[in-house]
């Protein structure tokens, strides 16, 4: 809702006004009346009637700032505490802002809050005012110290005595490390205790203000106790992006365990999900799943393959007609033998190429030593795939890359049958989808002829695989040159993951989730300790988020579509990828 001030200007939520010295902010509109918050004196917000806005004209941030006094800081300049502290005040009064027009339930909340975070009623309003007033997070983080006092003598005694006496493996008491104090620096040298000491509160006192945990845990029980016993009670994980308990570090691995059934038959292998606090690093949970598809390792044919996968069906083609009975010329249906669903509309001159005689001519990839793993299909059937793994490993700067082909139809009408390169890292099962200009990834194929044509097929599937596998090789070892400085990676990360030029709340809140999720993956994956700061690392870093991190809007076809990606290739890997080359 928005209200005419004057002849000029149309009023609007959010909006600055300002009479001479005096600033306020619309916090809401309802008919005749505003609710506003003095941005000068911030005190809460009242009530005014718009007639009394008459004589206030728009103002800028930057005439707010001027009056006020205050500058705010960048988010991204503010360091871990200061972030933790900011995102404390702000979730402190969330539930207040977003009732801040109702007279009656605000000051109940605020009681209740205050209550909760055993912090006075005061406060609570104070943090509200100053966010209403600039409607910016930074304004709630702490300022940072810039020039610490010098100890004093005493100070320094005291820390002395802590040094010696308490923070050892004696674990001696602070009463005992406060009397070792008195004696070697208060005492002469007949023991006699000089005027003036400190006493044992200050002494207290000055340990607990500049205590930490760390060096408690270290001091007393050692650092292998430390790691193994303390650490994630002091938040010592990834505190740069996780900033409090409750941000999570999602990682898959593929087990090395193949399952079978009564039968004894292969049916696939677990994959180990686990979640990790990332500020704790303590384990919240984990989850086993199986592979995409069905285990096929043990087919010895792709026909052997299609039915142990449930793929062993045909599709037969059907005219349609309107809901009137009228035929409709020049189309027919694909439609499943055995269950008659309908997979996908089609014009007359579509030929349908069944499963079977779809991937007929890998059966010839078999004797190069070429290993079926796993069929499924995806869109309740519309598409169709295969996957084989190639019987060579290469090891590329250091690492082992096992390489995979995955080969799909589509009985809708939406593709041709398609071979398509997927290397794998194997320490991570992440993908390497990279689109080279010197070789092809994907590749479409023959599914008619002979023998002979069919094994021509096969054997050019070889050579175009390998031939990728070279090229990628160059290419990553090209990528590890590429140095790249922190804060070239963060300039990458938010041109992959860009917000928009007028971002709503809930927009900057995803994008500054989705950026420090791959921040974390970057910066901080076990996998990539070993890996420079380079090119080569950023790309696996991308390629960990683009298959694994959660979207912010999750779909009910979203997994089928993140394989489809595996196939056709996944846009974000090969926009991160351009970006290096052109670095």
């Amino acid at each position: 809702m928005a209200l005419w001030i004057g002849v000029w200007s149309l009023m609007k939520k959010h909006d600055l006004l300002r009479s001479g010295d005096n600033i306020i902010r619309v916090l809401d509109v309802q008919q005749e009346s505003v609710l506003v918050i003095d941005c000068v004196k911030q005190t809460m917000p009242v009530w005014m009637e718009s007639a009394w806005l008459e004589s206030h004209t728009v103002c800028s941030n930057e005439e707010l700032f001027e009056i006020t006094g205050i500058r705010l800081m960048d988010a991204d300049a503010l360091d871990a505490d200061q972030r933790k502290v900011m995102h404390e005040r702000y979730t402190m009064i969330a539930p207040i802002v977003s009732l801040i027009s109702d007279d009656k339930i605000r000051p109940k909340l605020i009681c209740s809050i205050a209550e909760e975070c055993k912090v006075s009623r005061q406060t609570v309003r104070k943090y509200l005012c100053l966010y209403l007033s600039y409607l910016d997070l930074a304004v709630l983080a702490p300022k940072k110290r810039q020039n610490e006092r010098e100890l004093t003598q005493d100070e320094k005694n005291i820390r002395w005595a802590l040094n010696k006496y308490f923070h050892t493996t004696k674990k001696q008491s602070l009463m005992t490390a406060y009397t070792m104090m008195l004696k070697e620096k208060y005492c002469d040298a007949l023991g006699v205790l000089a005027e003036k000491y400190p006493s044992f509160y200050q002494f207290r006192y000055f340990y607990r203000k500049t205590r930490k945990m760390q060096n408690f845990y270290i001091s007393r029980n050692g650092l292998k106790n430390y790691q193994r016993n303390n650490r994630p009670l002091t938040g010592e994980g990834v505190r740069e992006f996780a900033l409090s308990v409750g941000v999570g570090m999602l990682d898959a691995t593929v087990c090395d365990i193949y399952l079978v059934n009564d039968a004894g038959s292969l049916v696939g292998r677990p994959i180990l999900t686990a979640c990790i606090d990332a500020y704790s690093s303590l384990c919240c949970g984990y989850s086993l799943s199986w592979e995409g598809g069905v285990c096929v390792e043990t087919a010895l044919s792709s026909q052997e393959a299609l039915q142990a996968s449930g793929l062993d069906w045909n599709v037969i083609q059907r005219p349609i007609m309107t809901s009137a009975y009228e035929p409709i010329l020049g189309y027919k249906a694909n439609i499943r033998d055995t269950d008659n669903k309908v997979l996908g509309v089609v014009s007359d001159r579509y030929r349908v190429v069944q499963n079977a005689e779809a991937f007929a001519f890998t059966d010839a990839l078999l004797g190069e030593g070429v290993k079926y793993e796993t069929a499924g299909s995806l869109q309740e059937g519309r598409r169709i795939w295969l996957l084989a793994k190639l019987p060579d490993r290469y090891i590329i700067e250091g690492e082992q890359i096992e390489p995979y082909l995955v080969f799909s139809s589509s009985h809708d009408g939406s593709g041709a049958i398609k071979a398509a390169m997927t290397p794998v890292r194997v320490v991570c099962q992440n993908t390497l989808n990279m689109a080279l200009s010197t070789a092809k990834r994907v590749w479409s194929t023959v599914h008619v002829g002979d023998l002979a044509a069919k094994m021509d097929e096969a054997h050019n599937t070889l050579l175009l695989a390998e031939k990728y596998m070279g090229k990628l090789g160059t290419e990553i070892a090209a990528l590890s040159k590429i140095r790249l400085s922190d804060s070239k990676v963060m300039e990458y990360i938010d041109m992959l993951l860009p917000m928009d030029d007028q971002p709503s709340d809930i927009h900057k809140k995803n994008i500054s989730r989705i950026r420090e999720d791959l921040k974390i993956r970057y910066f901080d994956a076990p996998d990539l300790k070993h890996v420079g700061k380079n090119g080569y690392r950023f790309i696996c870093a991308v390629s960990d988020f683009a298959t694994h991190a959660k979207p912010i809007r999750e779909t009910a076809n979203y997994r089928e579509n993140l394989f489809a990606k595996t196939i056709e290739g996944n846009p974000m890997i090969d926009r991160a990828y351009e970006m290096v080359r052109a670095a």
